[in-house]
């Protein structure tokens, strides 16, 4: 009893000590932080879970969807599911065309509450792609459908292609069109429907179906149409002419008058290079579309690309409605081979804009003026593309547009440049499309800020135990050091 006693009275006089209360608040409080700490992280990973937060440190903003597509998303009221084809790690750390895809897939779906995201993994899952016979489903892709059946598959060779080297850049890149297509599956699924255009061939136009993928992606499906031998349906709701090499009969012209008489939408593309073409000349001054022979020059230096003084910037008027869905509004156009153009008035019937325009030291440069001095020729400002509108009745308008060069088309694709934006927003107004969707693709050149599965785990581990383990450490010094003194 009387060691008992003792042993009793020692630890109660222990634990009355100054040494032992010390011990007992420092390991309380390291204790305490330990916990704070993991609570701050559960509470952090919850909070980023819920809300979608995330950093986009890419250079380009690779991970971000547009202000368009936002605008889109918040009057979207069909329930849609985004099924991505593979297991959602697979997504999270494969490829980097993967993780783009996983991340603008879940930035899409954040912005509404009827888009969900399920994954499909393919081959655990055969029999799913029995469900969609007419679909040819492979993994990487996305399958966008909603509660009415309603489908759309996107390819991942489709979502990515290749922009080779233009006349401006020379350059090859990869580029992402995830969010476009995405965007316009969502559009097509909703109800909107696409432009039917008619693509005018048989006369050596230009071919453009290199670029005609951002078209398809923006709305607008594209089908050739020759006029010598096929007859334009009463749906086309826009007719493109690219830069032909050889005149329209007149028989040609009588069906693209037609055409225009009742209410339809023309673009044509000029070039300097192209042959003369009296007859369809003839059509467009109808409308107070006027060309001259020529080629446009720049004299200023600073506006003029390389040493070409024939290709050079220009801006687009954003004023005016053609080109007010431009995003920003003093990037730099790029134009080459321009055709003197310029608005002439014929019908105060006809309503004209002059949509863009060169500086005003600009000059005429004939091919057989051998004398031409840079120094001395008359300078002007010249039409880059003019839009015309004419009312035929209270429910038909005729709307005519020209770009005074079809190689304006050649940097659409190229970052940084304002000629896609540029037209796409006149597309838009000339075809009186209401798609408020303009998304251009996006450089994958530039490899995001990421980190893989090893260093996420590195950072978390030092986060939750070497940080916490070392601070509890350094307070054990301390206490220790204060103690001996």
């Amino acid at each position: 009893m009387k060691i008992g006693q003792k042993f009793k009275s020692s630890i109660k006089n222990f634990t009355h000590t100054k040494k032992f209360k010390c011990s007992t608040l420092s390991v309380t409080f390291t204790a305490i932080f330990i916990s704070i700490i993991f609570l701050i992280n559960i509470l952090c990973s919850s909070i980023v879970q819920k809300y979608n937060i995330q950093i986009d440190l890419s250079s380009n903003q690779l991970y971000q969807i547009s202000d368009q597509t936002k605008s889109f998303l918040k009057t979207y009221n069909k329930k849609t599911k985004l099924i991505l084809l593979d297991d959602e790690q697979t997504f999270k750390n494969g490829s980097p065309y993967l993780l783009h895809i996983y991340n603008i897939s879940k930035n899409i779906a954040a912005e509404n509450s009827n888009i969900t995201i399920e994954y499909v993994n393919l081959d655990q899952n055969p029999n799913f792609v029995s469900n969609y016979p007419n679909l040819q489903l492979n993994s990487g892709g996305i399958l966008i459908t909603d509660d009415s059946n309603n489908s759309q598959y996107l390819p991942q060779s489709k979502m990515f292609s290749q922009s080779y080297g233009d006349m401006y850049t020379q350059q090859n890149q990869i580029v992402s069109n995830v969010e476009s297509n995405i965007a316009h599956a969502l559009e097509f699924i909703s109800g909107e429907n696409l432009v039917k255009t008619a693509l005018i061939s048989g006369h050596g136009e230009v071919d453009i179906s290199p670029i005609s993928q951002q078209f398809k992606d923006n709305g607008y499906n594209l089908n050739k149409l020759i006029l010598t031998k096929d007859e334009i349906s009463e749906d086309t709701e826009l007719m493109i002419i690219s830069s032909p090499k050889t005149d329209y009969t007149p028989e040609d012209i009588a069906k693209i008058e037609e055409y225009l008489n009742n209410g339809g939408s023309l673009i044509y593309f000029a070039s300097a290079t192209q042959t003369k073409l009296p007859n369809l000349e003839s059509l467009l001054k109808k409308y107070g579309i006027a060309f001259s022979e020529g080629t446009v020059v720049e004299t200023n230096s600073r506006n003029v690309v390389g040493n070409s003084t024939n290709q050079f910037y220009v801006l687009a008027d954003s004023s005016n409605k053609y080109a007010e869905n431009i995003s920003i509004k003093d990037a730099p156009i790029i134009v080459k081979s321009c055709k003197p153009m310029h608005l002439e008035k014929i019908d105060d019937a006809i309503v004209q804009t002059d949509i863009c325009s060169t500086s005003k030291t600009c000059a005429i440069l004939n091919e057989n003026d051998k004398n031409f001095k840079y120094e001395s020729a008359p300078k002007s400002s010249f039409s880059i593309a003019i839009g015309t509108q004419k009312n035929i009745s209270d429910k038909k308008t005729t709307k005519v547009t020209a770009f005074s060069n079809i190689e304006i088309l050649s940097a659409m694709e190229v970052p940084n440049y304002g000629n896609g934006e540029f037209i796409l927003s006149v597309f838009g107004e000339t075809a009186d499309h209401k798609s408020n969707i303009t998304i251009l693709p996006k450089s994958m050149s530039t490899p995001p800020l990421g980190i893989n599965v090893l260093q996420a785990t590195i950072i978390g581990f030092l986060f939750m135990a070497i940080i916490p383990t070392t601070i509890a450490l350094v307070g054990y010094i301390v206490y220790r050091y204060r103690k001996r003194r």
